[in-house]
């Protein structure tokens, strides 16, 4: 781009330790040799490995602040702050890669170790196995992490907070990785869109005062992708989940506490909207082993299809544990929903013939309306509510003591 600088690191070992600065006017190539640590300046040019050696300033620079320009280079801030301009959709803070982005081979690239505050978007990826690792990323005008047809990314051990919008926003990628990051308080703390096959894991993410607006997992048009052992609190939803047309995500052992809209029956701990492939086959979604704790609702399941449902929790909502709307031949085996503020599980539009259900073992105690409650007549198995629920332990549901 036009007016950047470019930084080579030579390598090998030098005996004297600095910073080589070609004489120049402003904005011409620059030099740099250095046994350990480089400086940058501002619009610099990335083109092979380096540990940057102080702060950098580039809150009054127009354009990304450093571009990474060649594959498998490592950009490692060494500890130290990048500061970007916040003030455009062009001031990025590390680009990683323009010129390639279109077709090129600018992959492998990697930022770690460090700070960067500030800035449009704070760093950009468009190719293969890019990483962005053991970083702080604060208040991004816009997103922290892009995802931008990447494939095989690696975004792990990171804290994102204060994003205008995403923390952390993939779109039209595949089988990229989101682990064991802390976010907090960006508008989405993760956005997918039309990804396939990513592995979301071991984060925690949350939404604090009473925004009811912000979401921790949203997923729309995905299919494929894989949630593991994340927790989630507050916000309006823990995990808004709606696949695209292989409509199928796998769920299991995440939590999800005091997600919260009580204006609308909407906000949820987990909220699936239609997971269901568009041929009704195979791959089918999988929710098991997950916790909702004192969300407004525990799990909201609309127009699914041949989903399993197995041993997941919910406790403590404002209002329903489990609700199903017009499920269609899901497996619900083996939940327990105990101490929420209405029904433990409702049943709503359930009467038609291709909506039969496999509906056993689960429980329902201390829910302060129904246990079970079905608005048409829905069979069962071996569900039990044990004389704890007000008014009625099982209300249009056989199979149910």
């Amino acid at each position: 781009m036009k007016g950047r600088r470019v930084v080579y690191l030579v390598a090998g070992v030098f005996a004297v330790a600095g910073v080589l600065l070609l004489a120049g006017p402003a904005g011409a190539a620059r030099q740099a040799h250095a046994t350990a640590a480089t400086n940058v300046a501002c619009g610099d040019t990335i083109t092979a490995s380096i540990t940057i050696n102080g702060d950098l300033d580039c809150s009054a620079y127009t354009g990304p602040a450093l571009t990474i320009d060649q594959p498998g280079v490592t950009l490692n801030l060494g500890g130290h702050t990048i500061t970007g301009n916040s003030g455009g959709s062009s001031d990025t803070v590390v680009l990683a890669d323009d010129t390639c982005a279109y077709g090129g081979q600018c992959n492998n690239e990697t930022v770690t170790n460090g700070t960067i505050t500030g800035g449009y978007d704070q760093i950009d990826f468009w190719g293969q196995n890019d990483t962005a690792s053991n970083l702080t990323l604060t208040d991004a005008a816009d997103i922290g992490v892009y995802l931008n047809y990447a494939t095989n990314a690696l975004v792990s051990g990171n804290t994102i907070t204060g994003a205008g919008e995403e923390g952390i926003y993939g779109e039209y990628g595949s089988s990229n990785v989101i682990d064991s990051n802390v976010l907090k308080d960006d508008t989405y703390n993760v956005y997918f869109d039309y990804e396939q096959a990513d592995t979301i894991s071991n984060n925690n993410s949350s939404i604090s005062g009473d925004d009811t607006s912000s979401y921790n997992f949203y997923d729309s048009e995905s299919d494929l992708n894989t949630y593991t052992n994340n927790v989630t609190a507050g916000g309006r939803y823990g995990y808004y989940i709606d696949p695209g047309e292989d409509g199928s995500v796998t769920m299991t052992g995440n939590g999800a506490r005091a997600a919260k809209h009580t204006s609308s029956e909407t906000g949820s701990g987990f909220y699936i909207y239609e997971a269901y492939h568009w041929s009704y086959a195979a791959p089918y979604s999988v929710f098991s082993g997950n916790v909702a704790t004192g969300n407004y609702i525990g799990y909201y399941d609309y127009y699914s299809a041949y989903a399993l449902w197995l041993e997941n929790t919910a406790n403590y909502s404002g209002n329903i544990g489990f609700w199903f709307e017009e499920p269609s031949r899901e497996q619900i085996i083996g939940n327990v929903s105990k101490y929420n503020g209405d029904s433990g599980f409702y049943l709503e539009d359930t009467y038609e013939g291709d909506n039969a259900l496999a509906f056993a073992n689960n429980q329902a105690w201390y829910n302060q309306d129904y246990g079970f409650y079905a608005d048409y007549s829905q069979a069962g198995s071996n569900n039990t509510g044990s004389n704890t629920n007000s008014p009625l332990d099982c209300y249009d549901v056989s199979g149910c003591s």
